[in-house]
């Protein structure tokens, strides 16, 4: 990635005002082949919760789909918490991954799917996932 940049950052590929950059082919370096390879493994919707404050200094949660901000999604997903607790709740996560889907990422970085929902347990949810272990 670095090397990537390095490369479209180099300023000798800017010709001038008027005629801009240089029109070069990157499709057989290695750095971009990589990133190439790592974008079509990525999901084609992203969907992202978040916490944030709101105006009172309160903690929300925001969904975010393809990095812009989702107001259907967060109004479904704030609908979702106030008819149950969602850090005590089976039934709460349950709408909270229908809301929001169940892809998750592991904190090693890889992409799997939440299979089952186990309980919770100090405000977390204990979940089964595709790859055959269990998240929290």
């Amino acid at each position: 990635m670095n090397t990537g940049l390095a490369q479209l950052g180099n300023p000798a590929n800017f010709l001038n005002p008027r005629d801009g950059y240089k029109i070069l082919d990157y499709s057989n370096q290695k750095w971009y082949k990589n990133l190439k390879g790592y974008n079509e493994k990525q999901p084609a919707s992203r969907v992202e919760t978040v916490t944030e404050l709101d105006h009172a200094g309160n903690v929300i949660y925001v969904v975010y789909t393809n990095g812009v901000k989702d107001e259907k999604l967060t109004q479904k997903l704030t609908e979702a918490m106030k008819e149950s607790w969602l850090d005590r709740s089976i039934d709460a996560i349950d709408r909270f991954l229908d809301v929001v889907g169940n892809v998750a990422k592991t904190t090693l970085g890889v992409m799997t799917t939440i299979t089952g929902i186990v309980g919770t347990i100090g405000g977390c949810a204990v979940v089964t996932l595709s790859t055959g272990g269990i998240g929290i």
